[in-house]
C-alpha cells in the first residue's frame, strides 16, 4: 500500500463475493415478522399494521399540530365481479388496485389493506383541500373500468385513531349511499 509523505496510510478495502454478503431475509424472524404484517395477496401493510400505524399518525399530528387525512377506499360492486369472473380474477383485481393506488400516493402516504374490498390510505400533512386532489388521483387511477366509493375525514383537534377512521367509514358508506364512484368527506 502506498503513502504520501505526511499523510496516514489508507485502509485496504475488501469485497465480499455476493454470495458472502448476509441478507436482511436471512435474518432470524424476519420473514415470519414480514408476513404477520403483511397482506399476502396484495404485499401492503395488513389490517394489524394499520391498527398500529394509524395510532402512530395521529399521535404524530397530535404533537406537531399538522393535519392527518384519513381515506377509505372500498371497490365498487366488487361481489358481482367475483361472482362473474371468478375468486382469481378478483385476486388480481385486488392486487392490482393495491399496486395502481400505492403508485398514485405521495411518498410519506400509507395505503394497507383494511379486509375484503376495502383499504384505507393514511394522508399526514394533508388537509381537506390538499388531500382531495390526491383521493381523486386515486379514484381515477383504478384499473381495469372499475370505480371506486371513497370516503374521508381529517382529524379534529384531539380525536382519536378509532374516532377519524369511525368518521371515514360513516363518510365511505355515504358515498355508496349516493350512488358509488364519488368521494365524500365527513364533516
Amino acid at each position: 500500500m502506498a503513502s504520501c509523505a505526511g499523510s496516514r496510510p489508507q485502509p485496504h478495502l475488501t469485497v465480499a463475493p455476493h454470495a458472502q454478503i448476509p441478507h436482511a431475509l436471512d435474518a432470524p424472524g424476519f420473514r415470519q415478522r414480514h408476513e404477520a404484517r403483511t397482506d399476502a395477496l396484495t404485499g401492503l401493510p395488513n389490517r394489524r399494521t394499520l391498527d398500529y400505524e394509524v395510532v402512530r399518525a395521529v399521535d404524530l399530528a397530535s404533537r406537531t399540530g399538522t393535519a392527518l387525512t384519513v381515506a377509505m377506499l372500498d371497490l365498487d360492486h366488487f361481489k358481482s365481479y367475483n361472482d362473474d369472473n371468478g375468486h382469481q380474477a378478483g385476486d388480481r383485481l385486488l392486487a392490482l388496485c393495491a399496486h395502481s393506488w400505492r403508485d398514485a400516493l405521495p411518498a410519506n402516504a400509507f395505503l394497507a389493506r383494511y379486509g375484503g374490498e376495502e383499504f384505507v390510505a393514511l394522508l399526514p400533512g394533508l388537509d381537506a383541500a390538499a388531500a382531495l386532489p390526491v383521493l381523486e388521483r386515486l379514484r381515477e387511477s383504478s384499473p381495469g373500468h372499475r370505480t371506486v366509493s371513497i370516503g374521508y375525514a381529517v382529524r379534529e383537534d384531539r380525536e382519536s385513531a378509532s374516532s377519524v377512521l369511525r368518521r371515514a367509514d360513516a363518510a365511505l358508506y355515504d358515498a355508496k349511499e349516493l350512488g358509488r364512484d364519488r368521494i365524500i368527506a365527513a364533516w
